[in-house]
């Protein structure tokens, strides 16, 4: 509405005091005409330079003496926080039209359904609402003093539960909005490791979400059976029970049909935009509770080369663990640096392809079996799994230590650390630290 944007103009050139409140609400990209943006953006400049804001000083930038003198003199002014939202509003109703069009032409142009939903997920691109609610330093320490009572009372729960007791202590379970980079070297148990989280997850109650681009439905149930109940992975493959598996086997398997809410969508890829609708639509018909993605390097997004597609999706992950409120685990693959290395233990700059993973993530943890390298009978550290938590955004890092038994895809919380020294070409063991 011109009026509202003729208003607020007039505004801050005779009050240049309200220049912040305004701006706060409409910046100069969302004024309809070139000359009103125009204004907008000389009115900013001087501002922010510190020098005077009136109508000469703005006209001498924009050469709209006229204009601006007309505007003073006879415009209808009008409140400047209603004006605001007016122009707002119509900035972004401007913003999701063009963009509606240009998804329109997308999905009547697109070749596949990924391609269509990843067109929708445009419409608001590009749009800002504006206005910040503050609160001061005093509000916020009460609140936190708030919280804190609450917790030691027991009314506010932890972060939610992976199900292995020192993964737990050290972050506080699994925090709503965090993104959790879980990346390993192959055969590491990568998928063995989310699984299981999944599965403790779901026997605890919870409902999770599994995008599985790697292995099929059918190859997850398989182990997860074997997972449950410990029958080895090879039996349940082949068929083929040793003593008293086949009856663990279905007394396991029925307390899972009868008890878990887990949820495993196999695609051998998936457009991240998709998935995030799929999430959407779960977790308005049944509230999710953790995200899994097995794994971030199989998604695609539309982008230029390889490196933007892995930042898009990296980018896209964290929005959905912040958009949804839920804790997301997205598992990641590592590049062959590693192996080149004494030292095989991954450090952040080993993650594939994009820095950008390293910075949206709030949780890095890297999982490390030194028995893939040092396979000797005598290696102390064989049977374990080294847990290196690299980066943790509201916490300490450090090394954890899980039992593996891989031969039932399944890994265990244990107090038997390792204490002897590893292989020289390991780099050295790393004795367990809280």
């Amino acid at each position: 509405m011109i009026e509202a944007e003729q208003s607020l103009i007039a505004s801050m050139v005779m009050n240049p005091d309200c220049i912040a409140d305004v701006l706060d609400m409409a910046g100069p990209q969302d004024f309809r005409t070139k000359q009103h943006k125009d204004i907008v953006n000389a009115i900013v400049q001087l501002s922010n330079d510190g020098q005077t804001v009136d109508i000469f000083s703005v006209a001498d930038i924009t050469d709209q003496l006229g204009y601006l003198t007309d505007l003073a003199s006879n415009c209808h002014r009008m409140n400047e926080k209603a004006a605001s939202i007016i122009v707002q509003r119509d900035s972004i109703r401007r913003t999701a039209l063009k963009n509606l069009e240009c998804a329109m032409q997308a999905v009547l142009a697109a070749e596949t359904v990924d391609d269509q939903l990843s067109a929708l997920a445009g419409v608001s691109d590009g749009i800002e609402v504006r206005g910040v609610e503050y609160e001061t330093y005093t509000e916020l320490y009460r609140d936190a003093i708030f919280r804190l009572n609450a917790r030691m009372l027991g009314e506010v729960a932890e972060g939610l539960k992976t199900g292995f007791g020192a993964i737990d202590d050290r972050l506080s379970g699994l925090s709503n909005s965090d993104l959790m980079i879980v990346a390993a070297r192959p055969s590491m148990g990568k998928t063995t490791y989310a699984m299981n989280i999944a599965e403790n997850v779901a026997e605890a109650g919870g409902n999770v979400l599994v995008f599985s681009l790697e292995m099929s439905k059918a190859q997850l149930i398989d182990r997860s059976m074997s997972s449950r109940t410990m029958v080895p992975f090879r039996e349940i493959k082949s068929g083929k029970f040793l003593d008293g598996s086949n009856a663990k086997l279905e007394l396991g398997s029925s307390k899972v049909i009868n008890k878990y809410n887990l949820t495993i969508i196999d695609k051998a890829s998936i457009n991240v935009d998709h998935a995030f609708n799929i999430a959407k639509k779960f977790n308005r018909t049944r509230k999710v509770d953790l995200i899994i993605i097995d794994y971030l390097q199989l998604m695609t997004a539309k982008s230029s080369n390889r490196f933007e597609e892995i930042s898009t999706i990296s980018r896209t992950l964290k929005a959905m663990a912040k958009t949804l409120d839920v804790p997301v685990i997205a598992l990641s693959q590592l590049s062959r640096e590693v192996e080149k290395r004494p030292n095989k233990r991954p450090v952040n700059s080993d993650l594939r392809e994009s820095g950008q993973i390293e910075q949206d993530a709030d949780i890095i943890q890297f999982l490390y079996r030194d028995e893939i390298y040092n396979s000797e009978d005598n290696n102390p550290n064989k049977g374990f799994c080294e847990v290196i938590t690299s980066k943790f955004r509201n916490g300490e890092i450090g090394t954890d230590y899980l039992e593996t038994r891989l031969d039932c895809c399944r890994m265990l919380s244990t107090s038997n650390f390792p204490q002897a020294q590893t292989q020289e070409n390991s780099g050295g063991y790393i004795p367990y630290k809280r």
